[in-house]
């Protein structure tokens, strides 16, 4: 008999697991009653291989008879076409979440990458939105939402939240999780030109002046990095194991190419390090002689604090108006910037973009 509202409240189970009633009306279709009053819909058919298979499209009360035939029907629909709607349901139920995919992404990054504190963040950035979803459930529109929430206010952390989302889902795409990948070719936000700014000759030459009022291992670390063009991270995570004086070369066990680096080092700054006491297997000791030194964030606000004191006062005594613009808006990283100009003028591009270990 045909399955309708009235016909399915007389179902009555017959047996313990469960009675089943199919449809007249839509071959396939079918209403199993339970002892507990429940009453199930599903979908039942054959695959082109033989196998029997069972789709369940919904309970009595969540959904309606007609609104479960509909769907049997488009599970039928699918099956006739060679399809397995069965397996199909399978393989979503057993999709990711984008919150356990990311942490797997991110597992598997460990060791090919150095620094993972970025990625980590953007990745979580875009889990506090879409954390319980399953990855095939999360579309374009979705990701081009998100970041134009960002770009509305930091264009550059945009893009980088976007490079960032679209390679966890192309591992995924990969692995044949999902289809294809959300976040591709999606259009990027127009960023600010790249910092340009590198420290004149006075602004050098103070800057060094002030550090002679720091202790010897502060004085190392801006060594390294005045005279080297290392970055910070480079230049604090530095072991003496890795210097060889003789030589006058640093191995970068760890730089941001993910290859180890051999990189020269000029007689000054050996000067400055052969004076340092070994108390920890990092040149720039820390406060734990077995981890390297955090940051330099209140040495370099104190160097340039006491730099722009002594020009201030310089400049006073010969009668001069105070120098505008002088060491500001410089940055730590603008001393690599800095030591590669001076290579360039001195060795030409290519020799600077060598020692700074570009790329491109």
């Amino acid at each position: 008999r045909k399955l309708t509202a009235a016909s399915v409240k007389t179902l009555a189970c017959r047996h313990p697991g469960g009675t089943l009633y199919g449809d007249s009306a839509l071959p396939g279709f079918a209403a199993v009653a339970y002892e507990s009053g429940a009453i199930h819909f599903r979908a039942r058919f054959t695959t082109r291989d033989g196998q029997r298979r069972k789709v369940d499209v919904g309970r009595l009360g969540v959904v309606t008879v007609e609104e479960a035939r509909e769907a049997a029907r488009r599970i039928l629909s699918q099956a006739n076409l060679g399809e397995d709607p069965a397996a199909l349901r399978e393989k979503v139920r057993a999709t990711p979440t984008f919150g356990s995919w990311r942490t797997t992404y991110l597992s598997r990054l460990l060791g090919r990458r150095i620094r993972l504190s970025d990625t980590t963040r953007y990745l979580s950035l875009a889990a506090e939105r879409w954390g319980d979803r399953r990855l095939h459930t999360i579309t374009r529109a979705d990701v081009e939402a998100l970041y134009q929430k960002i770009g509305e206010e930091h264009a550059t952390s945009a893009n980088r939240f976007l490079a960032a989302v679209s390679a966890c889902f192309a591992m995924a795409v990969r692995e044949a999780l999902i289809p294809t990948n959300p976040a591709a070719n999606l259009s990027k936000f127009k960023e600010n030109p790249a910092r340009a700014r590198v420290l004149t000759p006075e602004e050098m030459s103070r800057l060094v002046t002030a550090l002679q009022d720091e202790d010897e291992h502060t004085r190392a670390a801006f060594a390294l990095l005045i005279g080297s063009g290392l970055r910070l991270s480079e230049a604090l995570r530095a072991r003496w194991e890795d210097l060889d004086s003789e030589a006058g070369t640093l191995r970068l066990t760890r730089p941001k190419s993910g290859r180890p680096e051999v990189i020269p080092v000029p007689q000054t700054t050996l000067a400055v390090l052969s004076r340092l006491a070994h108390d920890s297997e990092f040149i720039v000791a820390g406060i734990d002689p077995k981890k390297p030194r955090v940051d330099l964030k209140r040495a370099w606000k104190r160097v340039l604090t006491e730099a722009k004191k002594e020009e201030a006062l310089s400049r006073k005594k010969k009668g001069e108006s105070a120098g505008k613009g002088f060491l500001e808006n410089v940055h730590i990283h603008d001393l690599r910037r800095s030591f590669g100009l001076a290579v360039a003028r001195q060795s030409g591009l290519h020799v600077a973009s060598r020692l700074l270990r570009h790329r491109d």
